[in-house]
């Protein structure tokens, strides 16, 4: 059985240096036994911290939205969250 082996060097410094990888096909490499595009519920998967891009933090408006709905009684909260 052949193995494969990458290195890869930055052009500058000429070091051996983590070679970049397209996520999404990462992703496909470790959950080869996922075929569709939609994960169904329950369905095991892996899930690396690269695969994530760092969010924005939120806007000032977006923070209002949230502490308005979390003073809203339970009753309407649920109700806001069903339609």
């Amino acid at each position: 059985m052949a193995i494969d082996i990458v290195i890869c060097f930055d052009p500058v410094t000429k070091k051996a240096v983590q070679c970049k990888t397209d996520e999404k096909d990462t992703f496909s490499k470790d959950n080869s036994h996922i075929k569709n595009e939609v994960i169904t519920s329950g369905t095991p998967y892996i899930w690396r911290k690269e695969y994530s891009t760092p969010l924005n933090a939120p806007s000032i408006e977006q923070k209002n939205i949230l502490n308005q709905f979390s003073l809203l009684p339970a009753q309407s909260r649920r109700n806001t969250s069903c339609t």
